[in-house]
């Protein structure tokens, strides 16, 4: 068997330059501050749109070739970028919560597929229900070779992982030697406890649908949307059982000194946890929310909405700098 090289990604490559998003309907909601809706994108229960095939163009102009496309072109294999695409669908968790153009997903996923390049799905935080569908993957209407599932494959009971993959590849690696084999595990798999409690999980999963874990950006979606009116807000991003909002500077002091920025942000965690007895979680700039796919109750759901409120109208408060206010501030998502 030849033996290609490829290179790693840099982060500074432009693939990771074009995928931030405005706003998305159907699936997730985002809002500027005044409660303006953003940019709205569609694409995710259609077929790719023209931005996207432009999109998909672009993407594959930057990939260039691969060994399967190249093998005729020898002396054009060491422009190959790409060995594999390994990602989250369509909302970055610990990168600010912020959504992915599921338009830019798609196309980075048929322009791999034209490239014979394997597309690997982090479903670890998407998966099981988590953006109000089944799967990240179900929101792309697009399947990976490979996909991680954790975190809600117990409903969060016991830690617990799986990796799917497709036919293709599992028989890619089944033989009767060693050499054969994938020689890999996960730290937590097959023990019987975290069974036990992942098929439970599984079992509750089967009943549910994207009418009740759509929570923030449909249930409480009018709730939500009031949360971006109020001072501080840089935008506020909502998806299934995923709440996050994204504080921006609202004085001089904090333009001045991402300190008190944090400061403020520290507050309305605090004032959540001893007012309203809520554990919300902090990440850069923005603090957010997660519950429990249809096992939260909606008035439970809605009480940290309100909470949420409540908390940053008092930080605002104290926050507030008599000699500049910012009258319009750009949306996060």
């Amino acid at each position: 068997m030849a033996t290609h090289w490829v290179r790693w990604i840099a982060p500074r490559n432009p693939l990771l330059t074009v995928d931030r998003l405005r706003g998305i309907e159907v699936e997730g909601c985002s809002w500027s501050p005044r409660g303006a809706p953003s940019d709205t994108v569609d694409g995710i229960r259609t077929p790719l749109t023209s931005r996207a095939q432009k999109l998909c163009n672009f993407i594959g102009s930057v990939i260039g070739c691969t060994p399967r496309m190249c093998s005729e072109r020898s002396s054009e294999i060491h422009q190959n970028p790409l060995g594999l695409w390994f990602w989250n669908q369509f909302s970055r968790g610990q990168a600010g919560m912020c959504l992915i153009d599921p338009a830019y997903q798609q196309a980075l996923v048929d322009a791999c597929r034209q490239r014979g390049i394997p597309i690997v799905f982090d479903e670890v935080f998407t998966g099981f229900w988590r953006l109000g569908a089944l799967s990240g993957a179900q929101i792309l209407q697009r399947e990976p070779d490979i996909a991680a599932y954790g975190k809600l494959l117990t409903g969060g009971a016991l830690p617990m992982a799986a990796t799917l993959s497709s036919e293709e590849v599992f028989r890619a690696f089944l033989g009767q030697g060693r050499s054969d084999a994938l020689l890999h595990g996960h730290s937590y798999t097959a023990y019987p406890a975290g069974c036990a409690a992942a098929n439970a999980a599984l079992a509750l999963y089967e009943s549910l649908s994207a009418t009740n874990t759509r929570v923030f950006d449909h249930i409480l979606i009018d709730s939500v949307r009031q949360l971006s009116t109020k001072p501080g807000i840089g935008g506020v991003t909502a998806i299934g059982s995923v709440l996050a909002v994204h504080l921006a500077p609202l004085s001089t002091t904090e333009m001045a000194a991402p300190s008190a920025l944090a400061s403020r942000l520290s507050q309305v965690i605090q004032f959540v946890r001893h007012r309203h007895q809520i554990y919300l979680r902090p990440l850069g700039t923005t603090v957010y929310a997660l519950t429990a796919p249809a096992r939260t109750p909606p008035e439970r759901a809605a009480s940290i909405v309100r909470a949420l409120a409540d908390a940053l109208e008092h930080a605002a408060e104290d926050a507030t700098d008599s000699r500049f206010v910012s009258p319009s501030l750009a949306p996060i998502v």
